[in-house]
């Protein structure tokens, strides 16, 4: 059974289908529908598709890294090669003073510790098996023992234990 031709009208041209479209704009179906249906696209009309609400594309983000300044998070990250998020977490760490954007400020990472031994905080257990020189294991059966008291968890970490 053939597909119905879903027709369209993109900038007040009308298409007897979205394929007929994509021939002429150069671009796939996927993206003809995504932008018939959204709200950032006013000249792509369609009866077939009704519009969503979407979020006004911000401005792109300029940004210097190491002294060469970028348009673009997009563009840096595409000319250092790197993911977007990746380069993004870095703006924002104090671990890389080089990489600067103004509208991204720099947050300070707070130290999350998982163990308090006689009222000194610890992230790992291996930090506590260290400085007792015994092993993991022990440390753990310390920290479930009711015997020691002065072992205890901070928070339950059920993925992993150190």
């Amino acid at each position: 059974m053939p597909m119905k031709k879903k027709s369209c009208t993109i900038d007040g041209v009308y298409y007897e289908s979205m394929s007929a479209a994509t021939k002429v704009l150069g671009m796939g179906v996927p993206g003809i529908k995504r932008r018939l249906r959204s709200s950032n696209f006013p000249g792509y009309v369609s009866k077939h598709y009704t519009k969503i609400k979407r979020k006004k594309p911000t401005a792109p983000k300029s940004c210097t890294i190491n002294g060469v300044t970028y348009p673009s998070l997009t563009a840096a990250a595409t000319q250092l090669k790197m993911k977007a998020a990746t380069l993004s977490n870095r703006l924002r760490s104090f671990d890389y003073p080089d990489y600067i954007c103004a509208d991204l400020p720099k947050v300070e990472k707070p130290i999350k510790y998982n163990y308090v031994v006689n009222g000194k905080k610890y992230r790992a257990m291996q930090e506590i098996a260290d400085l007792e020189g015994v092993t993991r294991e022990w440390i753990r059966q310390k920290l479930n023992s009711p015997r020691h008291p002065g072992y205890q968890r901070l928070q339950k970490n059920s993925q992993q234990e150190d």
